[in-house]
């Protein structure tokens, strides 16, 4: 007999208590499912996503929807049925800290799968070339290539180009995507200095300039 549900951050008080994993209700499982077709099939960015959501007043139970939180749907594989346990460890009094992957406890098809599992890979896929671990040069080189294949430069095309690191990469490497931009010599219509530092991912669309 059920003893009721858990809420979140809540943990089951008696140590020979089970608990049953189960999909929560239909319009979330819809939000789920749009956010893998969104990033997969309409090459959406995790950011741009995000911003959807809000604008669209989408509700979420840790609050504002951040590009982090979409990052983590795009990754969890619960959504294609799989739970993984022992992913952390926190000894008494001590912070909570990561468990290397290889210590990781997985337990496939526990639950109905929300997304198939070719478009979770794909998202995986995707995610991988988006977050390549390359030189500061290459990712320049990179960034360069797709102005001379677009003419031009914006936010969205990094973020749907696969084999160009997503804009967070560049803000972390050069400080914003602006700066990486000036290093190329891409200067857009009005210049860069228009766009504060702070504001990485609203650059403009502007064409090149020509020889």
């Amino acid at each position: 007999m059920s003893k009721g549900y858990l809420e979140r951050g809540q943990h089951k008080n008696i140590h020979t208590d089970r608990v049953i994993l189960s999909l929560g209700p239909p319009s979330e499982l819809a939000i789920v499912r749009r956010i893998y077709r969104q990033y997969v099939l309409e090459r959406k960015g995790e950011t741009e996503i995000a911003r959807r959501l809000i604008a669209e007043g989408v509700p979420n139970n840790c609050g504002r929807w951040r590009r982090q939180f979409v990052h983590d749907i795009l990754t969890n594989e619960n959504y294609i049925g799989n739970n993984l346990y022992n992913r952390h460890s926190c000894l008494l009094r001590e912070k909570k800290v990561r468990t290397p992957r290889t210590d990781w406890i997985k337990i496939e098809g526990i639950l109905a799968p929300v997304v198939s599992k070719s478009l979770f890979l794909r998202a995986q896929r995707m995610m991988s070339l988006r977050y390549l671990h390359l030189s500061k040069e290459e990712m320049l080189s990179r960034l360069c290539a797709l102005w001379e294949k677009e003419g031009k430069l914006s936010v969205r095309l990094v973020q749907k180009t696969l084999g160009v690191p997503c804009p967070e990469k560049y803000r972390k490497e050069f400080g914003s995507l602006r700066s990486a931009y000036r290093l190329i010599g891409y200067q857009g219509d009005r210049g860069l200095d228009w766009v504060p530092s702070e504001s990485w991912l609203e650059c403009g669309v502007a064409q090149p300039p020509t020889s």
